[in-house]
C-alpha cells in the first residue's frame, strides 16, 4: 500500500503529465497491477514479505519506465526490497520495517521534488536567456527627415 501512495506522490510531483501522454489506460493498468498485488498479498507483515515487495516493485517500475522516472523509482524499489529481505531474516521488527520504508519513501519524494524544481529552474533560465538575446538584437534604424529635423526609430 505504501508503494502505491509513493507513486501517487510521484505522479503529483511530475505534474500528472502521464495521463496526458499515455492516456487513462496507463493509470488504469497501474491501478489494476496494484490491486492484484494487494489481493495476492493482503498482509504487509506476513513473512515472507519479499514476494509482496517484488510485486509492488514491478508495478512501480513499469510505471516509472513509461514516465521517464525509472532511475529514481528503481533506486527506491531496490532499497524497499533490501528492507523486505532484512524483515524476512528477522533483522527488523515491524516498527523498524515501517520506519525504514518511510525514510526510503521520504528520500524518494525529496529527489522527485528536486528533479521537478531543477527542471522548472532550467526552463526559466532558458526563457530568460531567450528574452535577453531578443532584447539585444540590433534593430535597423529608420530615419525620416522633415525640414530641418530628423527622427529615427
Amino acid at each position: 500500500m505504501r508503494l502505491r501512495w509513493a507513486y501517487c506522490g510521484l505522479v503529483l510531483l511530475s505534474g500528472c503529465a502521464t495521463d496526458a501522454l499515455y492516456g487513462n489506460a496507463s493509470l488504469q493498468t497501474y491501478e489494476s497491477d496494484l490491486a492484484a498485488c494487494e489481493k495476492t498479498y493482503p498482509d504487509e507483515y506476513k513473512k515472507p514479505v519479499k514476494p509482496r515487495a517484488l510485486c509492488f516493485n514491478r508495478a512501480n517500475e513499469t510505471r516509472g519506465k513509461r514516465d521517464g522516472t525509472f532511475d529514481l523509482v528503481h533506486a527506491m524499489t531496490t532499497r524497499m526490497l533490501l528492507e523486505a529481505e532484512k524483515f524476512d531474516a528477522s533483522k527488523l521488527t515491524p516498527a523498524e520495517y515501517d520506519t525504514s520504508r518511510a525514510a526510503i519513501f521520504a528520500d524518494f519524494m525529496t529527489k522527485m521534488e528536486l528533479r521537478a524544481n531543477s527542471k522548472a529552474v532550467a526552463d526559466a533560465a532558458q526563457s530568460q536567456a531567450n528574452a535577453a538575446w531578443a532584447a539585444n538584437i540590433p534593430r535597423p534604424l529608420h530615419c525620416t527627415t522633415f525640414g530641418r529635423s530628423t527622427t529615427c526609430y
